[in-house]
């Protein structure tokens, strides 16, 4: 019948035995922000990074910076595409919504650091709720393909 039955991706593992099927939650830690969504998943090569939340807060270009935790060996497999001042990885327009008023779109990059355990993190370089409204909506996603 050409039907896939009792596929367990949960058990596909590479030539090194680890899962590419996996994902948790992002702990974000940051203050002033409700989140709604906060999660990395690893499907096969694919790893995908999204926080979604709501602010009445304003953060000036480089307040918000959040760790998110990875396993090292997936870690070991995200290189940094510029790494003369900073070690960026990937750059991407978050989609944001602000009540009232015109849809905005602040820039975050995602970096890996060459400090000790390598720390992937999430930054802004721009202004977040420039509008500073108090119901400022957003969505960061980052698609990244790993070996």
């Amino acid at each position: 019948s050409g039907k896939i039955e009792n596929l367990q991706l949960n058990k596909l593992v590479d030539s090194d035995e680890h899962n590419r099927f996996i994902g948790d939650d992002i702990t974000p830690g940051t203050t002033n922000i409700t989140w709604r969504y906060t999660k990395w998943t690893l499907s096969g090569t694919h790893l995908m990074i999204v926080l979604a939340g709501f602010t009445g807060t304003e953060f000036g270009a480089g307040e918000l910076n959040i760790t998110i935790n990875l396993p090292a060996w997936i870690k070991s497999k995200i290189y940094p595409i510029a790494s003369e001042h900073t070690p960026l990885v990937s750059m991407v327009n978050a989609t944001a919504r602000a009540t009232g008023v015109a849809y905005d779109s602040p820039r975050f990059v995602l970096i890996k650091s060459s400090s000790s355990g390598n720390p992937i993190t999430i930054e802004n370089i721009d202004v977040v709720n420039s509008q500073h409204v108090n119901q400022y909506v957003f969505r960061i996603q980052f698609d990244l393909v790993i070996e």
